[in-house]
């Protein structure tokens, strides 16, 4: 994946410039003859730009962390047959060592 610092000398002046014209507004084609750029090139630069920034952005996966306890009843399928259910809030660790055990069985 590419990251800001793959970016060659001339991305990262598009960066720039494109950056300033989201702050900017307007029209694109004035922006891009004012900034000394063609207007295709500038529309080409912004659409390659907006993908290398979503694939930055990508990586990224919020974890929100609850203390809330489940309402319901956790299921533990440990085969054959042999399901383990335990209520809201039952210690996670200990599940996992009866269903270690359960399985040595």
């Amino acid at each position: 994946m590419m990251r800001d610092r793959e970016l060659t000398e001339r991305g990262h002046q598009m960066l720039a410039l494109a950056r300033e014209y989201e702050e900017a507004g307007g029209d694109v084609r004035d922006f891009a003859r004012r900034a000394g750029v063609k207007p295709q090139t500038f529309t080409w630069w912004r659409s390659r730009l907006r993908r290398y920034l979503a694939r930055e952005v990508s990586d990224f996966v919020e974890l929100v962390v609850r203390d809330e306890v489940p309402r319901h009843p956790m299921r533990v399928v440990v085969g054959d047959g042999v399901v383990v259910e335990v209520q809201a809030g039952f210690d996670g660790d200990e599940v996992r060592r009866l269903v270690e055990a359960l399985r040595g069985c």
